[in-house]
């Protein structure tokens, strides 16, 4: 049962409250700590300033707000980052290594990074209560709100100076995601795209080929009928009973059929039973002995392991399985990435949708005073830079949610890489208000999965439509206290799902 988010941090509120009230920073450590600072070296495109001796120190101006040549060598002031994505830590480390060597020493600047395990959310929580949160943390949409309203956080509006940073993604900023109370929080920093992963040397065997590729669910259905029936020990389609899976891999991805992926932000209202074409197809397959048998003991890599084995046409898929399918899973076998099929009974002809994931928040530690937070501010551009990310997109880490980023790097040595990382028109994700509800019985996406572990039985209209009433009566429970909050769940201006929009 889902939890206000409101009261997810309920006994930390008060005190931190309180604690975030201080300026005193902190760096516990865990893992490891990187930094690294030395003399004028190099050249640095991160922020367009270029280095080279004395003459280019600069200190802060608390008259003009702004920084100011000056011939001394300022005082080094230590601007810490907290983050548990420890797949980066090696490039992110040089990168700050530079940087301190560079923009650090002109300005005043040594950065260093922390990185966490799965301990980070705790710690960051912990590290709220004592008052001993660094100065940038990675954001963790847990404890946004909650930190937020606990003065923790500050807006990237207090920084002077951050109005160039923020301009590059006008238009893209959701509230409730990035833009809280009416400032800006965090901001984007990678996207998780999704698709649909063909078997294309099974798709062969079969005597299918590229043109036959599923454009419909009722493509999917008819190809997947096919191959199970045609090819010995073939299967059309792989699923799996984890929860996660039913969403990364094929609703969100649906989501360019409906306009959304469940909250229907034009009527504020619950929409599951849009999905109600997809999760009849799927038990369908099931009972017609189409999927890859076992599937509901088949967890997410369980089911990648089936795919990998070359006997199954089709997976849905999400960014971060190109990495599977190439390194853990290895497929030594052809196979292409292409967009979702789109639902028959579709409601938009829908961009391809694309997961927001932010990269960095500001905490209270560095308003210690303007000249912390300008140097925070650098800090903060070295992190969101398009270079910064084009190394990171070259490394296969991410895909950078600035397409300036993808251009400047180079395209990882990973099939398909660039078929996750490639599209016209996106839509970004906007925020929904399920953490605000609390409703009795099954969620969504359990309603699903039974469904298929129970095929040609169950009646998926009813289910999905008591799906949406339960939903739906809790969120106007939650409207009683919260209203005013959940309306602030809506599409950005000036955004659309519609292509062309």
């Amino acid at each position: 049962m889902k939890k206000l988010t409101a009261t997810l941090l309920c006994g930390m509120l008060t005190f931190c409250t309180v604690a975030c009230g201080s300026t005193s920073g902190g760096n516990s450590s865990n893992l490891s700590t990187n930094s690294s600072s030395g003399d004028l070296n190099q050249n640095t495109a991160e922020t367009g300033d270029t280095t080279g001796g004395a003459e280019d120190y600069f200190s802060w101006d608390e008259n003009s707000h702004s920084w100011v040549p000056s011939s001394t060598k300022p005082e080094i002031t230590t601007i810490t980052y907290w983050s548990d994505a420890a797949a980066e830590e090696e490039i992110r480390t040089k990168q700050v290594e530079k940087f301190n060597s560079t923009i650090g020493q002109q300005y005043g600047i040594k950065m260093e990074l922390t990185y966490f395990g799965g301990d980070y959310h705790d710690t960051v929580k912990t590290a709220a209560q004592s008052g001993s949160l660094p100065e940038i943390v990675k954001q963790d949409s847990k404890w946004l709100l909650d930190l937020i309203d606990g003065g923790c956080l500050i807006p990237y509006e207090d920084m002077p100076g951050s109005e160039e940073l923020i301009a590059k993604y006008s238009g893209s900023l959701s509230p409730q995601s990035q833009i809280i109370n009416g400032k800006t929080y965090t901001l984007p920093g990678s996207l998780t795209t999704y698709g649909f992963v063909i078997n294309r040397t099974l798709w062969e065997k079969a005597g299918l080929s590229v043109d036959d590729y599923p454009k419909t669910w009722d493509d999917v259905v008819e190809k997947a009928e096919y191959i199970t029936k045609n090819v010995d020990g073939a299967y059309g389609l792989a699923i799996s009973s984890t929860l996660w899976t039913v969403s990364s891999w094929y609703t969100f991805g649906l989501g360019e059929s409906i306009g959304h992926y469940g909250y229907d932000w034009n009527n504020k209202k619950f929409a599951y039973s849009d999905y109600d074409e997809f999760v009849k197809d799927v038990d369908k397959l099931c009972d017609e002995g189409c999927v890859v048998p076992g599937w509901t003991a088949l967890d997410a890599d369980g089911a990648r392991a089936a795919f990998a084995t070359g006997n199954v046409a089709m997976i849905g898929g999400a960014s971060f399985d190109c990495a599977a399918y190439n390194n853990t899973y290895p497929c030594d076998f052809d196979w292409d990435v292409i967009e979702m099929p789109k639902l028959v009974s579709s409601k938009i002809d829908g961009k391809r949708f694309g997961l927001v994931t932010n990269l960095a928040c500001v905490c209270n530690t560095a308003a210690e005073s303007e000249e912390k937070l300008a140097k925070t501010l650098k800090c903060i551009e070295l992190l969101y830079s398009d270079e910064s990310f084009a190394e990171l997109y070259s490394a296969g880490l991410y895909i950078p949610f600035r397409k300036e980023a993808i251009e400047l790097g180079t395209t990882p040595e990973l099939k398909n890489y660039d078929k996750w990382a490639t599209w016209d028109e996106m839509f970004y994700m906007p925020m929904v208000p399920d953490n605000y509800i609390t409703f009795e019985g099954k969620a969504y996406r359990q309603v699903m999965v039974d469904a298929w572990a129970n095929p040609g039985i169950d009646d998926v209209d009813a289910l999905m439509a008591d799906v949406d009433e339960r939903y739906n009566a809790a969120l106007e429970e939650a409207r009683k206290e919260n209203g005013d909050v959940i309306d602030l769940y809506v599409i950005p201006d000036g955004t659309s799902p519609e292509k062309g929009k």
